[in-house]
This record gives C-alpha cells, sequence and structure tokens, in this order.
C-alpha cells in the first residue's frame, strides 16, 4: 500500500508517523509547510526537531509561502484573527490539492490530511480514484463548538473559538472523507451523536516516542502536580487552579507547562501565587519536568486523544484525566490513576488529595503507566494501528 499525507505540522504525530511509514515502505508522498533539509539557508529560523526525522527527502513537498504566512498570523496574532486563520488552511489545501492533480506518476492507494486542510484534498484525490482518510484530532467540530460556547458563557467571556466558516468546512470534510480516523472512543461516540456514519469510524489512538519520555529521579519529596499544554478553558486549566487553591496542601506546588492564552488570563489574575507557570518546553527536554511531578492532571472540557496524558505516563507519573479527553482509551482506572468527570471540582480534588495521601498507591501506578505506555502505546505501537486502520480501508474499498 502507499500513502499520501497531508499535515501542516500542528501537531508532531502525522511527521512522526510519515517517518515510520516511509521506513516501512508505504509511504508516497508527504505534503507539509517545512523542511530544513530542503530549505538549508532558513534552518537556522525555523529549524524543528521534526525536519530530522528519518524521511526519504524525495518524497517531502513544502509550501514555504504558507510557512512563511503562518509565522507572521502568529507573531501579529492580535491583528490576524479567525477569517484569516481559514484563509491560511484553505491556502495549503488548495496546494496539496493542485499538487495531487498534477501526479502522473503513479497514485497513492490512500491521501489522509489533517481537518480543516482537507475539504479541496479530497475532492481532487476521490476525482483520481484515490480513498481519502480524515485524520480527526478532536471531537466532532459542533461537539466542540457546543461545550466551549457554554463555558465561555458560564464565564462571562465573549465566545471566539471555531467560527462559522470553519465549523462549515469541518462538516463538509466528515461528509465527502471516505472515512474518518478518530484518537479515541469519546471522539467516537461524539460523531455517532451526530449521524456520521459507523462505517467511516476507525479509532486509532496514538503513541509517543520513548527515546523523548522516559522517567529520571526526583530531586526532592514536594508532592507536584503537573500540567502541560496551553492554559486555557478549553483545557480546564481554571478548574484545576480552584482545585488546588481549595485544597491547600502543605510542600506541595501545582505546575502549568505551556503558554498561556488570553481567554483564560483574567481568571487566572484570581490565583496569582499559588501555581508555577513554566512557559513552552521542547519537546526533547520534557521529561525533566514530568519526572519532578507526583501526579500529571490533564482538567479539558474537550479533546480527542490528550497525548500529554502518554507522555507523562512514559515518564512514571499517575494521571487524573476528564472522560473529555480520550482517556479511557489509555488509563486503566484505578491502576494507572483516575477518569473523572469534566468540571467537577469535588472529585478532582478528592482524587488529587489520594494521591498526595497515599503514596505508596501512587507509586504503584506509576509503575503501572510505564508498563501500559510500554505494551501498548509507542510510537511504533501506533503506526502498526493505523496500517491495519490502512488495510481495513482498502480491504472496504
Amino acid at each position: 500500500m502507499k500513502i499520501t499525507v497531508s499535515t501542516t505540522g500542528g501537531t508532531r504525530r502525522l511527521v512522526e508517523l510519515s517517518a515510520k511509514l516511509d521506513k516501512a515502505g508505504h509511504l508516497d508522498r508527504l505534503y507539509m509547510p517545512f523542511d530544513s533539509r530542503k530549505h538549508r539557508i532558513l534552518a537556522g529560523y525555523a529549524n524543528r526537531p521534526e525536519d530530522k526525522l528519518d524521511i526519504n527527502i524525495a518524497k517531502i513537498r513544502t509550501n514555504l509561502s504558507y510557512s512563511l504566512l503562518r509565522k507572521l498570523r502568529n507573531k501579529f496574532s492580535s491583528a490576524f484573527r479567525s477569517p484569516r486563520s481559514f484563509y491560511l488552511s484553505e491556502m495549503f489545501d488548495k496546494w496539496v490539492s493542485k499538487e495531487i492533480e498534477n501526479m502522473e506518476d503513479s497514485m497513492p492507494d490512500i491521501v489522509m490530511s489533517e481537518p480543516i486542510v482537507a475539504l479541496h484534498t479530497i475532492r481532487k484525490a476521490k476525482e483520481r480514484g484515490i480513498i481519502t482518510l480524515l485524520d480527526t484530532t478532536n471531537s466532532h467540530i459542533l461537539n466542540q463548538t457546543e461545550i466551549l460556547a457554554d463555558e465561555y458563557k458560564r464565564l462571562g467571556i465573549k465566545y471566539d473559538f471555531n467560527p462559522d466558516s470553519i465549523i462549515q468546512k469541518g462538516l463538509k470534510e466528515y461528509e465527502e472523507a471516505d472515512h474518518l480516523i478518530l484518537r479515541s472512543s469519546y471522539v467516537r461516540r461524539t460523531f455517532l451523536e451526530r449521524n456520521v456514519p459507523e462505517e467511516k469510524l476507525h479509532v486509532v489512538p496514538s503513541g509517543v516516542d520513548l527515546k523523548d519520555f522516559r522517567q529520571i529521579e526526583k530531586e526532592d519529596t514536594v508532592f507536584r502536580i503537573i500540567y502541560c499544554g496551553l492554559s486555557c478553558i478549553k483545557k480546564g486549566t481554571h478548574y484545576l487552579l480552584q482545585a488546588f487553591k481549595e485544597l491547600r496542601l502543605k510542600n506541595a506546588e501545582l505546575w502549568l507547562i505551556g503558554d498561556i492564552l488570553d481567554d483564560i488570563k483574567p481568571v487566572m489574575k484570581q490565583h496569582e501565587g499559588c501555581y508555577r507557570s513554566i512557559p513552552f518546553v521542547p519537546r526533547h527536554k520534557l521529561n525533566k519536568y514530568y519526572s519532578q511531578g507526583s501526579v500529571f492532571v490533564m482538567p479539558s472540557l474537550e479533546e480527542g486523544l490528550s497525548k500529554v496524558i502518554i507522555e507523562a505516563m512514559a515518564c512514571g507519573l499517575p494521571v487524573i484525566a476528564t472522560t473529555s479527553t480520550g482517556a479511557e482509551d489509555v488509563i486503566r482506572n484505578g491502576r494507572d490513576g483516575f477518569i473523572i468527570p469534566p468540571k467537577d471540582i469535588d472529585i478532582l480534588k478528592e482524587k488529587i488529595l489520594f494521591m498526595y495521601q497515599d503514596r505508596e498507591a501512587s507509586a504503584e501506578m506509576s509503575l503501572s503507566a510505564i508498563d501500559r505506555v510500554n505494551r501498548d502505546f509507542t510510537l511504533e505501537a501506533y503506526t502498526g494501528r493505523m496500517i491495519d486502520a490502512f488495510a481495513e480501508v482498502l480491504a472496504q474499498a
């Protein structure tokens, strides 16, 4: 089988998968914004770890115009609002579509794209008789929108997340893609609730590269809660802050690793002094921070499968995560951590307090979490699941 992958690199997952597919002889082409090996003169300005993955450079197609415009958008984010984000997604999508239209050699069996940059790609691939897969990152876009609109309203914040242009494109991609790759059983339920045909849905939980994520010795006895990711309303960071503040634990810290979005900054001001904010940490250094923790908490209101859960478990952290994170496909409740309802501060406090008081049980969960990831959630295991999914959709064709 030959697989073509289209990704803007918003997550590292599809680039890592492409490297594994190439090694297995299945990668046809990889469309992405930038690769340091193809544009060495710019490598010092835009070099990224994923550019160093072992992928045949002849199979990589890049779009420097898109890469430059995205950097400008990110630099001047206050000036570039949602319609321009939609414009960028259209730009990348139409470029890949044109590339597929101009293919003159043998066609791939499957084209897989990430959401919001897939619609034109899907249409052109189907014109050429290629099976199309949409590799979803989150739950159904209407599920995301409803959850966040309700939470913004509850907090008295103006809703500014998924504009209608993004929603409508996302819905069309769901409809027109031949198959959808979903990150978790939670995501699958949100699609079934929206009447997406069951035969189109394939749950494939992701994995992590254990070279990057391994446990090292903890340096102190502080009970430390670790959160990693953007601090924002979507991630439920405000519920974790409130829970930790109310617990008033002695010799305890809360570390928030990652950037802070504007939507939650007013809320976080109310909790100043009860947490340590650690700006973005490069992927290859994250294990050093995870390993200084006692428990990892992911209080998100909506996710596909929160990959940081797997990263933290690989580094020996038991995890407390909500049912809206895809955790049920990774965490064995009560063995590797706990799965709790979103937005329930009392239950969150109860589980944090359990970890704080019963260090022996927490240590057992730590070993169980490492074993769980090593058995089922490595990058190799994820690649195997994806290859099985490709074979399944080809068999259905």
